[in-house]
């Protein structure tokens, strides 16, 4: 009788200890997954922005430029025409702003400048 109810007891500690692992494996696993998908999306965007500045040519309309770099984080006009910008900073994950993993500097950011016919008049890219 003795064997059966430490047989018993053997297999509650087991349970007890398999759903502690598991309950590490979510509570650890899943934040660090997070965190990794937030940085491969935040990596993807800055390559986009690399390349496509790489690409952008003097006279391009906007829609090639947005095909290149996609939709332009914001917009500005004044004077010397309309100005697009891109920063990879915006991409930067919510896990990493809540845990205090974000930086100001060292982000790839691009622009281009349109003239009043809607076509490239310079462009400018790089981390800042």
């Amino acid at each position: 009788m003795l064997g059966l109810v430490c047989d018993v007891l053997q297999i509650r500690m087991n349970q007890k200890k398999r759903a502690l692992l598991i309950s590490l494996v979510v509570l650890i696993g899943l934040p660090l997954a997070e965190l990794a998908r937030e940085e491969f999306v935040y990596l993807s965007v800055s390559n986009r922005l690399e390349r496509a500045y790489k690409r952008i040519e003097i006279g391009m309309t906007k829609e090639q430029v947005r095909s290149l770099a996609g939709e332009p984080d914001f917009t500005t006009t004044n004077e010397n025409g309309e100005f697009w910008h891109w920063g990879a900073m915006n991409y930067q994950g919510w896990l990493w702003k809540q845990i205090g993993l974000t930086w100001v500097k060292g982000h790839y950011g691009m622009g281009s400048r349109f003239n009043e016919e809607g076509k490239v008049a310079e462009s400018w890219g790089g981390v800042n």
